[in-house]
C-alpha cells in the first residue's frame, strides 16, 4: 500500500483464500464479442470482405486473431539486450493519478541498447477516479474538495489496461501529457488483479523481449502477507491478488518461458515480509521490498533507471549488486519508503528453517507468556500511518529475536539460541537495507468503529518516530483475537505457515490470558520512558 489503506480488501486467489466476511463474488469475465474480434481497437477482418463459401467470419476470426497473437509474442528483432524491466502498474484504484504520472517518469528514461522497459497499465477514468478518492476522503472536507477538482490530465481521459514498450521521450522540456512509448496491446478491462494477467504479461515480456536477466517491478498498494494488487473498476470492486497467488502467477510465466525472473520489486506497503519472501522463494533470485508503508514518491522510478543504467554503461553489475543499487537509491530518498530491503531468495529456507526452531523454542518454553507479550510489545513494528490496525501486527523479526537474546529475564537456553540462530539467517538473507529514518506520525486514541468499510481514528497528537528494521518483517499479533479470527484462514494458506510451527505458537500465544488493564498501563508508561 501506498499512502493509504486497502479498506478491508477481499482476496483474489486461486486458493480462495479471502474470509467469509470479507470476500466479494468474482465479477463476471468482459469479453469481446465472438463475431468481432479486434486487435488492438481494429477490427481485423471488414464484415465486408467476400469468403469462400466452405469458410464463415468468425473461424477466419479466430484464425487471424491467433495469428496476430502470435506476432505480438515473437521476439523483438535486434541483439539480446542485458535486462528486460517489467512494470506492472495497478491504477485501478486511487493510486491512478500517480500511476498515470509514473508513466511519463519511465519515458523520461526509456528504453537503449542495454535495457527494455515495458510496462503494463490499468487506469480509471476521470469520473471513476473522482468516486473512488471520493469514497475515501468523504470524512474529510479539504480532501474532499480537492477530490472535486481533480484531474489527472495524463493521456487524455481513458479507462483499461494497456501494454507499451517504453521509449525516451527526447523532447524532456517541453513534454506534452501523452505518452509516446509504442502500445503493444490494447488488454480493454481486464482484471489487473487476476493472476492469470500478471502471469500472461511476464510471460509476454520474456519472450517479446529477450535478455540476460529479468526483473518485474510491482507499483499498487501491498497489505504485507494478504496480497497486493487491488482493482477497483467497475464490476471488481475492491479485488485483490493473494500473495500465493502472486508466486503462481510467477511460477506459470516461469514455465511458459523457461526463465526464471532475476529481481521481483515491489513499490508497495508492506510486502517486506518473511510470509511474502517464502512463499516467492522458487519464483525470483532476489525480492527488494519494504516493511513499512512507502509514500507515492516510490513510483517515480526515473532516477531508479538511470542509476541502473550508470552501473552497466561502467560494466555493468551482478544481480545481487544491482538490488543493492535499488535500496542505495531508497537510502538516499528515504521519503519514498523509510524501510526498504533486498533479500537474496534462495537464503529462505534456512530462514524458514530458523523461524520454524523459534516457534517450537515458543512453544515450549517455561518463560511466562506475559513476559513475552511485553517483548513483543516492544519490538519494532509497522502499518502506524494506515487505518488498519492489522498491519501493526506486522513485528520486524530480527528485532524481535535480539530482544530475546538480551533479556536477562529470560533463562531459557534452548529459546536464546533459536532467537539467536533466527537473528543471525535474517542478517545473511539480508544483502541490501535502508538505515533507520525519523517520521511524523499522528498518535491515535480512542475506539474505532468501522465506517465504509475504513476505521474511523481519533487523532491524538502529533510525535516523531525513528522507523527501522532487519529487512523482513513476520506476522505477530497481540491481544487482537479479533482481526486474528478474522484472518487465520488465509494466514493457513501460506508457506511458511504449512512449513513452520509458527501459527501454532501465535494461537498459543494470542489465546493466552489477558495482560490485564494494569499491566498494560504499566507497559506502556515503561515503553513510553524509552525502557524495554
Amino acid at each position: 500500500m501506498i499512502n493509504g489503506d486497502v479498506r478491508n480488501l477481499p482476496v483474489k486467489s486461486q486458493q480462495h483464500l479471502c474470509s467469509p466476511t470479507s470476500c466479494k463474488k468474482s465479477p463476471e469475465k468482459q469479453e469481446e464479442p465472438k463475431d468481432t474480434i479486434s486487435l488492438h481497437g481494429k477490427s481485423i477482418l471488414d464484415e465486408h470482405v467476400i469468403m469462400p463459401p466452405n469458410l464463415n467470419k468468425i473461424s477466419i476470426n479466430k484464425t487471424l486473431v491467433n495469428f496476430a497473437e502470435s506476432l505480438e509474442e515473437r521476439p523483438a528483432t535486434g541483439q539480446e539486450k542485458e535486462w528486460t524491466i517489467m512494470f506492472y502498474m495497478d491504477g485501478a484504484n486511487d493510486l491512478e493519478p500517480h500511476m498515470a504520472k509514473a508513466m511519463l517518469d519511465l519515458e523520461n528514461v526509456g528504453s537503449n541498447d542495454k535495457v527494455n522497459l515495458v510496462a503494463q497499465i490499468a487506469r480509471l477514468s476521470q469520473d471513476e477516479v473522482k468516486k473512488v478518492l471520493g469514497e475515501k476522503y468523504k470524512d474529510d472536507p479539504k480532501a474532499l474538495e480537492e477530490v472535486r477538482n481533480h484531474k489527472t490530465n495524463v493521456d487524455g481521459d481513458w479507462n483499461g489496461v494497456k501494454r507499451y514498450y517504453i521509449i525516451n521521450n527526447q523532447d524532456t522540456a517541453s513534454r506534452h501529457p501523452y505518452y509516446t512509448s509504442r502500445m503493444e496491446k490494447d488488454l480493454y478491462l481486464k482484471d489487473i488483479s487476476d493472476p492469470q494477467t500478471l502471469a500472461d504479461f511476464v510471460s509476454w515480456g520474456i519472450k517479446k523481449y529477450p535478455a540476460k536477466h529479468y526483473m518485474l517491478v510491482v507499483m499498487d498498494h501491498g497489505a504485507g502477507w494478504p496480497g497486493a494488487l487491488n482493482n477497483d473498476f467497475s464490476g471488481y470492486n475492491g479485488q485483490m491478488m493473494s500473495t500465493p497467488s502472486i508466486a503462481e502467477a510467477l511460477k506459470t510465466a516461469e514455465k511458459t518461458t523457461n526463465k526464471k525472473l532475476d529481481i521481483v520489486h515491489f513499490a508497495t506497503c508492506l510486502m517486506g515480509s518473511s510470509e511474502v519472501a517464502y512463499q516467492l522463494k522458487d519464483s525470483a533470485d532476489y525480492m527488494i521490498a519494504s516493511e513499512e508503508m512507502g509514500t507515492t514518491k516510490a513510483l517515480n522510478y526515473g532516477p531508479v533507471l538511470q542509476k541502473i543504467n550508470d552501473s552497466l554503461r561502467n560494466g555493468g553489475a551482478s544481480t545481487k549488486d544491482l538490488s543493492r543499487i535499488i535500496v542505495n537509491h531508497f537510502k538516499e530518498n528515504q521519503d519514498a519508503f523509510m524501510t526498504h530491503a533486498a533479500i537474496d531468495l534462495s537464503m529462505m529456507e534456512e530462514v524458514k528453517n530458523k523461524i520454524n526452531d523459534l516457534a517450537v523454542a515458543l512453544h515450549n518454553t517455561s518463560t511466562p507468556l506475559n513476559l513475552l507479550k511485553e517483548i513483543i510489545s516492544g519490538t519494532q513494528n509497522y502499518g502506524n500511518l494506515s487505518f488498519e490496525d492489522t498491519y501493526r501486527d506486522y513485528r520486524d523479526l530480527k528485532d524481535f529475536a535480539y530482544a530475546i537474546t538480551l533479556d536477562d529475564r529470560i533463562t531459557d537456553e534452548k529459546l536464546k539460541v533459536a532467537a539467536f540462530n533466527a537473528r543471525l539467517a535474517v542478517e545473511q538473507a539480508v544483502v541490501g537495507i535502508t538505515p533507520p529514518a525519523t517520521y511524523t506520525r499522528e498518535e491515535t486514541a480512542g475506539v474505532t468503529v468501522e465506517h465504509h468499510g475504513r476505521r474511523k481514528i481519533t487523532r491524538v497528537n502529533v510525535i516523531e518516530e525513528q522507523i527501522g528494521g532487519g529487512g523482513m518483517s513476520i506476522y505477530l499479533p497481540i491481544e487482537k483475537k479479533s482481526d486474528y479470527e478474522k484472518l487465520k484462514q488465509e494466514y493457513s494458506q501460506l508457506d511458511i505457515a504449512k512449513n513452520t510451527q509458527w501459527d501454532e505458537f501465535i494461537e498459543k500465544e494470542i489465546n493466552s490470558p489477558s495482560m490485564g488493564d494494569n499491566a498494560w498501563k504499566n507497559l506502556v508508561q515503561t515503553l513510553d520512558k524509552g525502557v524495554k
